[in-house]
């Protein structure tokens, strides 16, 4: 009876500690969310001052930060290959976005190739990616 009660008491006492390490990764997981926001809205504020495109680029920057930062730290909380897997194209998708605004600079052939480059490495970051996870 005495050792069925010990191993009872170490149960609790293990489920507990797993309860609060998941509430720490969670308070983590929002600090970081908190965070990417804040550097976001400030980064976003230092856009303000240029124009056209190199504006653009500039706020399709700041909000690719943001993603990854929040899409890492999602996959990190969630540990899953799903999560990971949408973390990547997010990633991929926000990069894409940054490529686009470049290629606007760009003219003629030279902003063709630089649209087909930028849609080329979103397109094998995210094969990259799923191929990372089917491979587990």
């Amino acid at each position: 009876m005495k050792k069925a009660l010990s191993m009872i008491v170490i149960a609790s006492a293990s489920f507990g500690f797993m309860s609060a390490s998941h509430a720490q990764d969670k308070a983590s997981y929002e600090a970081t969310q908190k965070s990417a926001k804040a550097e976001y809205k400030a980064a976003r504020e230092k856009c303000d001052t240029l124009k056209n495109n190199a504006k653009d680029i500039c706020q399709a920057e700041a909000k690719a930060a943001r993603v990854k930062t929040e899409a890492n730290a999602e996959a990190a909380y969630k540990g899953t290959d799903k999560a990971r897997q949408k973390a990547h194209k997010d990633i991929a998708d926000a990069d894409y976005e940054v490529a686009q605004e470049k290629c606007d600079d760009l003219k003629g052939n030279q902003k063709d190739v630089c649209e087909k480059e930028a849609k080329a490495a979103k397109e094998s970051a995210i094969a990259d990616a799923k191929a990372a996870n089917t491979g587990k």
